[in-house]
């Protein structure tokens, strides 16, 4: 049983580790050359209840055939391994063992490689979240994935493209919770109001958007779930309490506890992509498409920018010898 436990690179910190696998002694590798390396990079800690699957993608088979043969738009998708990665940015739990029998033909008819988040205990016979993936390219011996969220199958190019306004703004009978409630608009009076999410792709399913409210007041960061989205207008999940229809909210959505400022200069809004494993998460997913501090003493309909964030995004490479 071939199991790894490996420090991995975390959101914003870039470095890869290398993780062989394939032949499990020098004899099987001399009869048998194909192998795989991975190469993860800025890797995060998965949520707890969640765990990262790997998968390849294979054509399959014909039956009036002798060998494999693609047929077009259909593939077999096979898992490698699941793992976990703690806050420490250790990986658990990636077995590569039994690989070759799993995916059970030559490894030049990979075509695609995928990472996927998947609840922990309920990882069934295909991903039901992928997040970042990457088609196999190269030559006759060497083969090259590079699993990313830009992929088409994923979120595509554009969401390099994504930025918003956001505007802090309460109703007219409550003013002063200005300073703990936004929006994701371009709002400079409560009349001259337009949507702040721009250049947005509409999220593959079963993914959305995540809204969320960063304070970092008293040192460790406290995060607040606004609610997901699909789209640049409209009420968000969570939006029982607001007073505008775009995406955001009260911090915290709870209305019987304090409004909490967030104009000292030591919160933020940051926009995530979640997957439809929880409703009301309790921390983001780290796809983080957009961030932005709010300016501190910002007032009410005073519209700030948040930053794309997607040049900051995992990915993996994997290397195939076949």
């Amino acid at each position: 049983m071939r199991v790894i436990h490996v420090t991995v690179g975390y959101i914003l910190v870039t470095f890869g580790i290398f993780l062989g696998a394939g032949c499990k002694n020098p004899a099987e590798q001399n009869s048998n050359p194909q192998s795989m390396t991975f190469q993860f990079d800025r890797i995060p800690a998965n949520r707890v209840g969640e765990v990262y699957a790997l998968w390849v993608e294979v054509p399959k088979q014909v039956a009036s055939q002798k060998g494999p043969s693609i047929q077009h738009g259909f593939v077999n998708t096979i898992l490698i391994s699941q793992f976990t990665v703690d806050d420490q940015r250790v990986m658990h739990g990636f077995d590569t063992s039994g690989m070759s029998k799993r995916i059970g033909v030559n490894y030049d008819l990979i075509v695609r490689a995928e990472l996927s988040v998947e609840s922990a205990g309920q990882v069934g016979a295909s991903p039901s979240n992928d997040f970042l993936i990457g088609d196999v390219t190269g030559t006759t011996n060497i083969g090259t994935a590079t699993l990313k969220a830009s992929h088409p199958f994923a979120f595509g190019d554009s969401i390099a493209g994504t930025t918003s306004w956001a505007t802090l703004a309460s109703s007219a009978a409550t003013p002063a919770d200005a300073k703990g409630e936004v929006y994701l608009m371009n709002a400079t009076s409560p009349t001259s109001i337009a949507p702040g999410l721009m250049n947005a792709p509409q999220p593959t399913y079963p993914w959305q958007f995540g809204c969320w409210t960063v304070d970092s007041t008293k040192g460790t960061p406290a995060y607040t779930f606004l609610g997901k989205f699909s789209t640049a207008s409209g009420h968000d999940s969570q939006s029982q309490f607001d007073h505008f229809i775009y995406p955001g909210g009260r911090t915290p959505g709870n209305v019987a506890q304090p409004i909490t400022d967030l104009t000292a200069g030591r919160a933020a809004i940051m926009i995530t992509l979640e997957p439809s494993l929880n409703a009301d998460p309790a921390t983001p997913f780290p796809l983080i498409v957009c961030y932005g501090t709010v300016p501190k003493a910002c007032t009410a309909f005073q519209p700030f920018m948040l930053q794309n964030m997607s040049a900051e995004m995992p990915q993996i490479t994997v290397t195939i010898l076949r």
